[in-house]
């Protein structure tokens, strides 16, 4: 975020001194052959690699007024002289966590495979959230934590089971380097509030006027409102926090764009964060749920023909079982019975 300046280029001919002499040395640079063609010629005799290695010495000495000038050495990364830069300074080649890492602690956690309808899910979340936490005016907050475990339980309430949707709350929070407990915590408090018994929109937008923080909800509501922008990262949880808070004390959806914008007036913050996560989620849930009934009817579609595969097998197993019986019954020759009314014979004896 911070601007920086890098002394690369030259300087136009009406500088004076600083730019004569930088052209003699551009020009003696090229060569005699080349000086009286211009600098940017090429001698016949010499190679296509010959005249690309001079280009760093000709571009060098082409910055040499610019290096008179400033006091700097050639190349130097000079940072910019500006309120924002000397701010935010110290911020300056830290090292940041890639998403790629946050991803990687994910899958190491959680090592099984998603199911293909909430992959998508699980995944723009992790990104979109880890962009937050690693930006350079985050904060955390109970509107951020209700956001994210609101969302989280609305996306994924049909998950296989409550057992593997834990584990996978677990594995998105840590990976996330989120206290999971906490924000399960903090997000009941804000729902506790939310969900009071005559709890209307106009509570809402008066605790975000008032600056009150004796609440986990007002506390979240009066840093928004008291930081600067420039110091307040409004994150996709931040904004769900907001639209849920909202659904709770009931405002009507034909309201709630409007409530949205009345609210980041008062927050001073811009209102299109809050109305486009608005957006996003309520077009990612029609999403889920056309996933989810289309799964459902593959689902429903396998199991009637696995029930009618095993109807059929139940079917030839007792058409065999009877062949054996009938089978069993009927004498063959090897096993046909003795007539009890024929003479036996006995043996003649010597």
């Amino acid at each position: 975020m911070v601007a920086f300046v890098s002394v690369v280029g030259g300087r136009p001919a009406s500088s004076g001194k600083s730019a004569a002499s930088s052209g003699k040395a551009a020009a003696a640079t090229c060569g005699g052959a080349k000086a009286a063609r211009g600098c940017g010629a090429r001698a016949p005799s010499r190679s296509r690699g010959a005249s690309q290695e001079l280009a760093p010495t000709a571009l060098a000495a082409s910055a040499g007024g610019i290096v008179d000038d400033l006091g700097v050495a050639f190349g130097e990364i000079v940072p910019a002289e500006t309120e924002f830069a000397k701010k935010f300074a110290k911020r300056r080649g830290a090292d940041v966590r890639t998403v790629g890492e946050t991803v990687r602690a994910f899958f190491t956690t959680y090592a099984r495979p998603l199911p293909t309808v909430y992959s998508t899910v699980v995944n723009e979340t992790l990104t979109t959230t880890h962009l937050s936490v690693v930006h350079y005016a985050f904060h955390y907050d109970a509107l951020f934590a209700f956001g994210f475990v609101e969302a989280f339980d609305r996306f994924l309430q049909y998950f296989p089971s409550d057992t593997e949707r834990n584990r996978l709350y677990d594995a998105m929070t840590s990976s996330l380097q989120l206290d999971g407990a906490k924000m399960r915590k903090d997000a009941a408090a804000v729902r506790e509030w939310a969900t009071a018994e005559g709890r209307s929109a106009a509570d809402v937008l008066e605790l975000a006027a008032s600056g009150d923080s004796s609440t986990k909800l007002g506390a979240a509501l009066a840093t928004a409102k008291s930081l600067p922008r420039i110091e307040f990262h409004v994150s996709r949880m931040f904004a769900l926090g907001c639209v849920f808070v909202l659904e709770a004390a009931k405002v009507s959806p034909d309201e709630e764009r409007a409530t949205l914008e009345k609210l980041a007036t008062e927050l001073d913050l811009s209102a299109f964060p809050l109305t486009d996560a608005m957006d996003q989620y309520r077009a990612g849930m029609e999403r889920l749920k056309a996933a989810e009934q289309l799964f459902a009817e593959v689902a429903a579609r396998d199991k009637r023909k696995n029930a009618e595969r095993l109807a059929e097998r139940a079917k030839e197993a007792e058409e065999r079982a009877k062949q054996a019986e009938q089978e069993a019954a009927e004498p063959t020759r090897m096993g046909e019975p003795i007539e009890t009314g024929a003479p036996v014979q006995a043996p003649l004896s010597e």
